[in-house]
């Protein structure tokens, strides 16, 4: 393998007291885009640089060692996002004038670093052996106590921890390439504001102990924080590695910009500076981060520049003019198709000519890339990207709103959270609408004609909330048939040059022990009307047997791949999957006398016999006399006394006849949970639907407490089954087999619309006291159930 990949971020500021309230949203969003840009590129990062900058640096309250922790934290998660490859030991980093201690600068040595003016007379003094010499390297270098600290305990001794300097040179061996990396220190003599053009760091002297030890390598990277703008006018850094280093990457100013030596068509070739944006700040210029892939068999590379765009809350390629492409991909020439492909020509794809006697289309997409990323919950987020949209030239202007159709997404989807935006051409303003009737459609008003020639490219995502079942037990639960198969399509209703698809499937499914993920991947190919809804016909068999050898699947990201060169016009392109079957029952699992009793319940709370309502009623209160003591002591274990609030208690049994979970009954407890009132709704959820159709359908225990729209990252699950009780907090509990675990009938519910009720502060509560909840729920209502049909005849 001859191509080298690298993840280029910069000037994080760690716990910053001005901004630091709202870096989570940005750089909870990082780990996603980083996989989707990966995913969507073809993308393996082999390496990790950071330049500067990881801390904020002295400030009250907050340590310079704890931000130089929460940093770590952060480039960990980074980290773990690619943990077969991003070890340790392939992390690079390097000071920045933020990460020294600002109270360990001494006020006379400050003035002599402040007074040089030649920067061999700094090199002199570190290279010196006499006493005044080595007090004066101790003085200067004591600023990057804690720095140094950090990189001994992050296990980073090899980024210059023990040299006096923090200087470093490291070589390594990736993918057959081997890769020289040298550290330099740009902040040695930084302590103040206003220091643009007048700091020294004796570049030769740097450069003179670095580059020798990595002349032999394959590929040279430099690593340094300030770029030479605001060295002294004798620091010449770049003429320094000109000819002796490939990149220069580096950070400091926020500003994302590439600076190559060689026209940007004929791709990189040496010493190509390479400017980051901040990871996190909130200065005038955008969030950012970069990708480099470089080939080692042409010597060219692909930068992918990467932005977070405030208004829509989420990162997008950022593009630049005449440099980039509409992915923000730099040289704007070179291709960004991954691999693999289905090649049905060795040429590329040109705009089609419209035979003669068939529809003539109103415009041509050069790429698509249709992503879909599943959660823990069924839930997929996907996300369209058309690339280099082309009016046809032989057509007269187009009308100016585009409608756009969705690919078949069975998952309910909240208009609130579809985002729109287009790159390029000349559209400056542009509005949305979605239509989520069936099928689902998304209009694009540009506010003016489509012309003939127009060139751009746009970007469209949205949330299916429960579009995805995760194995067979959740599949037969939804959708009462035993095809076991899932899938992921795009309907093709325009001339397309590519289609990629790509879908990320979540962790429990990828590492079910008794299944293999990847062998149990299809292709679908199938027909659609002109409207991309699936019709009856014959499929394209032939093409999907073309098509599944194809598709790719990168184990450590959760992700499959498949790449169309010109995919048919009137057909939907989908990556199937076959369900993963139920996980292996507990060893202590055993057939016993509760089926019975759980047949028994379900039977009498379901039935529409008047005969049973007697039944129904005292089962109903056997259960909330039990139930309500038990939450108030759970809800409030912490505190002194009982909290005596009122609660809403409702019972929800699984309907297997038509798939849902219905309400058996209820009630609400005040302060004297004797006088409990009870109530009866008529209405129903589907499994997946709801907080406690999710609870059911995950088996899992979930809590949701009602949040501002404006704090949420995804779509709200919460489903009001009451308008005139509105839920501040709720609490879903699935009822399970006590013989087996895996077998769910029943989710009991607990809430409240008192904003004091403790069960809001569960949400700080390690999951543990949810599952001690549950299971001493479990226990008690099998022993009171058990104990209460025993004495009537089963049903």
């Amino acid at each position: 393998m001859s191509v080298l990949t690298w993840i280029h971020l910069s000037d994080l500021h760690a716990n910053s007291p001005k901004y630091g309230w709202d870096s989570g949203e940005i750089l909870r969003s990082l780990d996603e885009d980083l996989e989707r840009v990966c995913t969507q590129f073809g993308l393996d990062p082999d390496l990790l640089f950071f330049t500067g900058d990881a801390a904020f640096g002295t400030r009250d309250g907050i340590s310079i060692d704890t931000q130089f922790d929460e940093a770590w934290r952060i480039l960990g998660s980074v980290r773990q996002r690619f943990k077969d490859k991003l070890s340790v030991d392939r992390c690079f980093i390097v000071p920045g004038n933020h990460d020294l201690d600002r109270n360990r600068i001494l006020r006379d040595n400050q003035e002599w670093l402040s007074r040089l003016k030649d920067p061999n007379d700094l090199a002199e003094m570190f290279s010196s052996s006499t006493a005044s010499s080595i007090a004066t390297q101790h003085n200067t270098v004591a600023r990057f106590v804690p720095y140094r600290e950090f990189l001994r305990r992050a296990g980073l001794k090899h980024c210059g921890a023990d040299d006096m300097a923090l200087r470093y040179a490291s070589t390594l061996s990736v993918n057959g390439i081997k890769v020289g990396i040298a550290g330099f220190n740009s902040a040695i003599m930084c302590s103040r504001d206003e220091e643009q053009a007048k700091l020294v760091m004796g570049a030769r002297w740097q450069a003179n102990f670095a580059l020798p030890q990595i002349a032999d390598c394959d590929v040279k990277i430099a690593l340094v924080h300030h770029p030479d703008s605001w060295l002294h006018p004798l620091e010449k850094l770049s003429r320094d590695l000109s000819t002796q280093v490939d990149f220069i990457l580096h950070g400091h100013e926020h500003d994302q910009w590439i600076d190559p030596p060689s026209p940007p068509e004929r791709g990189i070739i040496s010493n190509t500076k390479i400017g980051a944006s901040a990871l996190y700040d909130r200065g005038t210029q955008a969030n950012g981060y970069s990708i480099v892939r470089w080939n080692s068999k042409t010597r060219r590379a692909e930068v992918f520049l990467r932005e977070y765009e405030e208004k829509g809350r989420g990162w997008r390629g950022r593009v630049m003019g005449k440099i980039t492409n509409d992915f923000g991909v730099w040289p704007k020439s070179n291709s960004t198709r991954t691999k693999p492909k289905v090649s049905r020509s060795d040429s590329r794809p040109s705009e089609r000519k419209t035979p003669k006697g068939k529809p003539s289309f109103p415009y041509y997409i050069d790429q698509v890339a249709c992503g879909s990323l599943i959660n823990d919950f069924g839930d997929t987020h996907r996300i369209v990207e058309c690339n280099d949209i082309r009016i046809g030239k032989d057509r007269s202007a187009v009308d100016r709103l585009r409608v756009f159709h969705l690919p078949g997404s069975a998952g309910y989807v909240d208009p609130g959270f579809v985002r729109s935006e287009i790159h390029g051409g000349r559209f400056p303003g542009f509005r949305h609408r979605f239509e989520s009737t069936s099928p689902k459609e998304l209009s694009i008003d540009f506010h003016q004609p489509l012309l003939p020639g127009d060139r751009f490219g746009i970007e469209y995502s949205w949330w299916a909330l429960n579009e995805h079942t995760l194995d067979e037990r959740q599949y037969r639960k939804q959708y009462r048939n035993e095809l076991m198969v899932e899938e992921a399509d795009f309907p093709v209703l325009h001339p397309i040059g590519e289609l990629l698809l790509y879908v990320r499937f979540p962790r429990k499914m990828v590492e079910t022990s008794n299944f293999d993920l990847p062998s149990n991947l299809s292709v679908d190919v199938s027909p659609i009307d002109d409207r991309g809804n699936v019709v009856a016909g014959p499929r394209d068999y032939e093409t999907e047997d073309l098509l599944r050898p194809q598709i790719w699947f990168m184990r450590h990201l959760r992700v499959a791949c498949l790449s169309i060169r010109e995919p048919k016009v009137g057909f939907s392109y989908g990556i199937t999957w076959r369900v993963p079957p139920l996980r292996p029952a507990s060893p202590h699992s055993s057939p016993g006398e509760n089926r019975q009793t759980i047949h028994s319940i379900e039977s009498s709370l379901l039935s529409t016999d008047e005969s049973r309502r007697m039944i129904h009623r005292q089962v109903l209160q056997r259960y909330f006399e039990l139930c309500i003591p038990l939450f108030r002591r759970y809800v409030t274990a912490e505190r002194r006394n009982i909290w005596r609030g009122e609660i809403e208690l409702s019972l929800m049994v699984f309907d297997g006849s038509d798939c849902l979970l219905k309400i058996v009954g209820g009630t609400r407890a005040t302060a004297d949970d004797r006088s409990a009132t009870p109530f009866s709704r008529s209405r129903t959820l589907g499994c997946g639907q709801g907080i406690a159709g999710r609870a059911y359908k995950n088996n899992i225990p979930l809590l949701w407490v009602k949040t501002p729209n404006d704090e949420k990252n995804s779509p709200d699950p919460f489903v009001v089954l009451d308008e005139e009780y509105q839920h501040k907090v709720l609490l879903a509990i699935p009822l399970q087999n006590p013989d087996d675990d895996r077998e769910v009938f029943a989710v009991m519910n607990c809430g409240s619309n008192d904003p004091t009720c403790p069960l809001l502060h569960l949400n700080h509560v390690e999951i543990n006291k949810l599952n001690k909840i549950l299971k001493d729920l479990q226990v008690a209502l099998s022993e009171e159930s058990y104990s209460f049909f025993s004495k009537v005849a089963p049903f």
